[in-house]
């Protein structure tokens, strides 16, 4: 008996479960709407085309690998969950300047802004953007008269302001 639950342990150990992602009290995260009952979810969306994942939902308390959540009250579900429900929730801002800093392109409205490197690595004979290249050397102070004239977009639209800064700073 202690033999086979030894190997019965092997094979979950090698199968895992990957790598569950940790979250602290006051987090904000998504919860996957698979295993919801449907009353829950039609609450907040439309059942027929709801998203995968819903919220973002606040962590409230954590034990072991469950999760408490902070959930409206018109839900009327249990609010502990599992971690492989939940995934992390980055804002519209944050996720599009973390893919600008990991030198992604990012499309924001109609413009698309894309990563310095990308100059570099033309084809050999190519002329190089300079624009591209002028973007990671660019440096602007606190008191500058192109960031304070970009003031008013900044809590509306923080990507905005930040490529607004770029084009009249004349890069």
């Amino acid at each position: 008996m202690a033999e086979s639950q030894y190997l019965q342990k092997e094979y979950a150990d090698a199968q895992g479960r990957g790598s569950v992602e940790r979250f602290e009290a006051g987090d904000l995260v998504l919860l996957n709407g698979k295993n919801l009952p449907t009353n829950a979810v039609s609450a907040i969306f439309k059942t027929k085309l709801r998203p995968r994942f819903i919220g973002p939902f606040k962590v409230v308390a954590k034990k072991g690998l469950a999760y408490t959540l902070n959930l409206p009250k018109k839900m009327r579900t249990h609010p502990v969950f599992y971690v492989g429900l939940l995934k992390s929730y980055q804002g519209p801002a944050q996720a599009s300047v973390e893919a600008l800093a990991r030198g992604r392109r990012v499309a924001v409205g109609r413009q698309q802004v894309a990563k310095p490197q990308d100059a570099e690595r033309t084809a050999e004979g190519a002329a190089t953007d300079q624009a591209d290249l002028q973007l990671s050397n660019l440096t602007l102070e606190v008191n500058d008269p192109v960031l304070k004239s970009t003031r008013c977009l900044e809590p509306v639209h923080p990507t905005v302001h930040l490529l607004e800064i770029f084009r009249q700073a004349g890069v």
